[in-house]
């Protein structure tokens, strides 16, 4: 014991010891240092998914292989292992005993890309899609927020929250398809897209539809408040676009025959409505055949027109419906026997090859109208001895009213 003490008080043994004791300490520090840098940065999932969706954007953004429009593509976390564009899902979390898997998901929505990643861990991790927490947030019955609609979710109400921001670029959700897609619509200040399409056959009132359309978005959005312009296809071709753009900003343009668009006419306003500021709501009427045809000469075009509605073949109980609603609009009524003959008059133009047009019934309530107001010394004795007005005020149209 006194050997070893006598050892120790040795004031070069004791500092010989101290300094191996230092050098081996560091020794152990520099292993486990060099130790923890050859495995690397443990990366969480989020940060995963932001890494596959810069490394896909980098491989797939510049090439031809991104979608076509409104379509989508998976690209794989193996085939961008395989371009050594990314590491394993295993080797970003250091973590061998969880199977995972991992895709991005491009869409081409309406000419903007947007990338999804999803990766798949199991009881691990799952990334949350955007169609499921939607769903889980905004679901309601009543009021503002999204709504199911047979196999859809859609987006209803005055002061909906459906803004999200993908990529850097702030977006409004519009619905959620059938097939599990998200309708999306830039947010942004023009009007490349919510264009509207109303089609249907000759004389079916499409016109007639988009003008009472515009009057209640006028009302109901408390939007539109420029001026409301009417113009034929043809005419337009030949005029000078944005200045016609220009006389209605932030109203509303109808096109009618719109099928007569030229390519010229159709590119120079898809130019001019996906510049900023450009806020006029287009409404492009025809039959369906001509704006088909006409559409498929540019398809960055088409993909404005986001709303379509197309008008039915209407059967002669809705063509007589439609009469005496126009008629009352005007401040008539149709008695009953004016009613028949109204379904007598109908008849007599309608061909198997040519449906009767709403426009046609407007033509015979007017002249029934018109007959009602100049009358005549036959018309003066039809009508001695009966009411020619309602309780309301309005005047009666009467059979001979309606007879040729």
């Amino acid at each position: 014991m006194d050997l070893l003490k006598k050892f120790w008080e040795n004031p070069l043994i004791k500092k010989l010891i101290i300094g191996t004791g230092i050098f081996l300490l560091i020794i152990i520090f520099l292993m486990i240092f060099v130790s923890c840098s050859s495995k690397g940065k443990i990366y969480s999932y989020n940060e995963i998914e932001k890494i596959l969706i810069q490394k896909t954007k980098t491989a797939y953004g510049k090439d031809g292989n991104l979608p076509s429009l409104n379509q989508k593509i998976d690209i794989s976390i193996e085939e961008l292992v395989n371009k050594g564009l990314v590491k394993t899902i295993n080797e970003y979390t250091q973590d061998e005993t969880t199977s995972c898997s991992a895709k991005v998901t491009i869409y081409n929505n309406n000419g903007y890309y947007l990338y999804e990643p999803n990766i798949n861990c199991g009881e691990k991790y799952k990334t949350k899609t955007l169609q499921d927490t939607l769903i889980k947030d905004s679901l309601v019955e009543t009021g503002n927020g999204l709504y199911k609609v047979d196999d859809e979710y859609i987006f209803k109400g005055d002061n909906v929250n459906n803004y999200i921001k993908l990529n850097d670029v702030l977006y409004r959700i519009i619905s959620i398809n059938s097939d599990g897609s998200v309708r999306l619509m830039e947010n942004k200040k023009n009007s490349a897209s919510g264009n509207i399409i109303i089609q249907g056959g000759v004389g079916s009132g499409k016109t007639m539809l988009a003008s009472n359309l515009i009057k209640v978005l006028q009302i109901e959005t408390d939007k539109l408040t420029g001026n409301v312009g009417k113009i034929d296809a043809e005419q337009l071709n030949k005029k000078d676009v944005a200045l016609v753009l220009s006389k209605v900003s932030g109203g509303c343009l109808i096109i009618e025959g719109a099928g007569r668009l030229s390519e010229r006419t159709q590119e120079t306003m898809r130019q001019l409505m996906s510049q900023e500021n450009c806020d006029v709501l287009v409404l492009m009427e025809d039959q369906k055949k001509r704006i088909d045809k006409m559409l498929s000469h540019n398809s960055a075009f088409a993909a404005m027109f986001t709303e379509k509605i197309t008008i039915p073949i209407f059967t002669i109980d809705e063509l007589v419906n439609f009469g005496k609603v126009y008629a009352l609009e005007e401040g008539y009524v149709v008695d009953e026997m004016a009613i028949l003959a109204m379904y007598n008059r109908i008849n007599l133009i309608q061909r198997v090859d040519h449906p009767t047009s709403l426009i046609e019934v407007r033509d015979i309530v007017e002249s029934a109208i018109d007959k009602a107001e100049k009358g005549g010394i036959k018309a003066m004795f039809s009508r001695f001895g009966s009411k020619r007005y309602d309780e309301d005020g309005n005047l009666i149209l009467r059979e001979q009213d309606f007879e040729l």
